[in-house]
């Protein structure tokens, strides 16, 4: 199944699946086309086996440092899989969390960005940064990610402009170009 995928992306088969080539030699960013969950790390099947395999494919794929970050989508989906997100991330560098997508539900008390982040550092991952302003995404990738790592936006809703718009933002804060085919 992993092999399918990286033929179909690499045939640009993968709808909105992109890699793009951080300026600068920077390692490739990839955007997979919908991950909400948890399990969207993990190869199709596995999300509900204990315990998961040993690392990740996308995780597999970095050359270097791995950075996944998280747009949770829904309050009910983060509530529901707060566990399964709190674990999901181990082999991860550093994890950035953004708020909540809410698509219109009303919040649950102890199921936000913040929760997430304790929930993280409290099940072992020792770096997680929370994103307060969108604005300030590009600037932190630039100052985490460099030649051959990989940076993994996850979510629904407001992150997919965001990884959209972070080839062109990246470049202009690197004062590189992208190639245009990896975009």
């Amino acid at each position: 199944h992993e092999e399918l995928q990286k033929t179909q992306v690499a045939a640009g088969r993968a709808p909105q699946a992109r890699f793009c080539i951080v300026p600068g030699g920077g390692g490739p960013a990839l955007r997979p086309p919908r991950a909400q969950g948890p399990g969207e790390l993990d190869p199709p099947g596995y999300a509900h086996r204990r315990p998961p395999p040993r690392r990740a494919p996308a995780r597999r794929a970095a050359e270097g440092r791995f950075f996944p970050f998280s747009q949770p989508h829904l309050y009910s989906r983060l509530a529901h899989f707060f566990e399964d997100f709190c674990t999901c991330f181990n082999d991860a560098d550093e994890v950035l969390v953004a708020d909540v997508f809410a698509a219109g539900e009303e919040p649950l008390e102890g199921f936000d960005r913040q929760a997430l982040v304790d929930g993280l550092l409290a099940r072992g991952q020792r770096r997680v940064t929370p994103l307060m302003k969108s604005d300030e995404l590009a600037g932190m990738i630039a100052e985490l990610a460099g030649p051959g790592e990989m940076v993994v936006c996850l979510g629904a809703g407001s992150i997919t402009n965001w990884a959209n718009a972070l080839p062109a933002q990246l470049a202009e804060l690197m004062g590189g170009e992208l190639d245009a085919g990896q975009t």
